[in-house]
């Protein structure tokens, strides 16, 4: 790439001085014939004036000077002969053509020569001849062109080292922006590049630097979903299997009633990925009036067989004025926040499971979810966090719920970190009055 740039600037600045240089070298070739033509010009009349009067009669004798060696001079006569000077003994055609009354300048043979005639009461008598070697003004010439041509070298390397620092901020942004473009596609979205001064560039870097950012983006909500559905469908696939495990070791007489209960958990499974889906693309798909005591019932029943296989329980608490609090939220996110912090007590704590909802005072819904194990060890803060877990899960569950807790305006956190630990999910309430709505006593919603 540099290498065409180079290349391409160079040929450039030749065109251009050639297209400059050339034609100004032929000028200039044509200004020095021109001035030595005007200075035998001015020779020949220089000359005219050493012939005395009376020239025409032939009788009169004289000399010219010979004070400068390029020149040659000489005078002839109307017969076209040679009575003074150094030129040829008889005269040639532009003598002749000086002898016919005609003032003219031309090349014979090695010689500038120009012609005047010499005249007397009207009448040519004669002709003035002053000549020059053509040596001399292609000496003049061959001067100009060396000038031209060092002139020309100069102005053509300070071309070249400009070509090289164009080409080389030239390239320099392109090659930065292919290396850019491998490196997303090799899955670095934080790609940044520098400014280059170039505008065209410089937009074509933050187009690329917004394109890797957003892939990165979408890419990353790809992953958390990957592994937030693997981290979810863990429970209540583990609740299918208990109950198809129990059912095969004691059939109930009914089989209707194990296919029932395996479709509630086929159900859980559906919602469960349907709701992870919506939280990816930030569209939750059932925010509503929570029915919270009967979201506590159902799940604290889902939970009771598979922490009994275990020898544990859950035990469920419910305060009266949780009924009259009116909170809208996503359904599904409010179990699902659940269901991980229950089956994080099943897996890592130890006991019984206690799920217990309250108003706090500022009216707030306030859920904890506890056990009698020993609680958790290192930075509280740091248990949020997507991570590699000590304990020997995944790290998803927490950081998952606490991501959907905030989606839906709420917060949680750990309220105590043991023995006997402790999380509690808050929910904001609505405003009282807030679309005619009021909750009945049996916790259903009512305008």
């Amino acid at each position: 790439m540099r290498t065409r740039l180079l290349v391409a600037l160079v040929g450039i600045a030749m065109l251009a001085l050639a297209a400059f240089a050339i034609p100004l070298l032929f000028v200039d070739s044509a200004r020095i014939h021109n001035a030595v033509d005007e200075e035998l010009r001015r020779d020949v009349t220089r000359v005219s004036f050493f012939v005395p009067p009376g020239f025409g009669s032939g009788s009169v004798a004289f000399r010219l000077p010979t004070d400068d060696p390029d020149l040659t001079a000489s005078v002839y006569n109307r017969t076209g002969t040679k009575v003074a000077g150094d030129g040829p003994p008889n005269g040639d055609r532009l003598v002749a053509l000086a002898l016919d009354g005609e003032t003219s300048c031309g090349s014979v043979q090695r010689d500038r020569i120009c012609t005047q005639p010499l005249i007397e009461e009207s009448t040519v008598v004669g002709a003035v001849r002053a000549s020059e070697p053509l040596a001399t003004a292609r000496k003049l010439v061959r001067r100009r062109l060396l000038a031209f041509f060092l002139g020309g070298m100069g102005v053509l390397a300070i071309a070249i080292l400009a070509a090289l620092g164009g080409a080389r901020r030239l390239s320099r942004p392109i090659a930065e922006l292919r290396n850019a473009a491998v490196r997303l596609g090799g899955g670095d979205y934080t790609v940044r590049l520098p400014k280059s001064g170039i505008a065209e560039m410089d937009e074509t870097s933050d187009a690329l630097a917004h394109a890797a950012a957003r892939i990165g983006r979408e890419v990353e909500r790809e992953r958390a979903f990957s592994a937030d559905v693997s981290h979810q469908l863990r429970t209540p696939i583990t609740s299918l299997r208990a109950a198809l495990e129990t059912e095969q070791l004691v059939p109930r007489e009914d089989s209707r009633v194990i296919l029932a209960e395996a479709l509630i958990d086929v159900a859980r499974l559906e919602a469960t990925v349907r709701h992870l889906l919506a939280l990816t693309r930030d569209a939750p798909l059932d925010r509503q009036i929570l029915p919270t005591v009967a979201i506590l019932q159902t799940l604290a029943a889902s939970w009771r067989p598979v922490l009994a296989s275990a020898g544990r329980s859950c035990q469920l608490t419910v305060a009266s004025p949780v009924r009259d609090v009116v909170v809208r939220a996503s359904r599904s996110a409010v179990e699902q926040i659940l269901d991980v912090l229950i089956s994080n007590a099943q897996m890592h704590g130890a006991g019984i499971v206690t799920v217990s909802a309250l108003v706090t005072p500022s009216g707030a819904l306030a859920i904890r979810v506890g056990d009698e194990g020993k609680g958790i060890n290192g930075e509280s803060s740091v248990i949020f966090e997507r991570r590699t877990s000590p304990a020997g899960g995944t790290g998803i569950g927490l950081a998952l719920a606490a991501t959907l807790a905030k989606a839906e305006g709420g917060e949680l956190m750990l309220e105590r970190s043991g023995p006997r630990p402790v999380f509690r999910l808050t929910l904001p309430p609505l405003p009282i009055g807030h679309d005619g709505l009021r909750v009945d006593r049996h916790g259903d919603v009512r305008p």
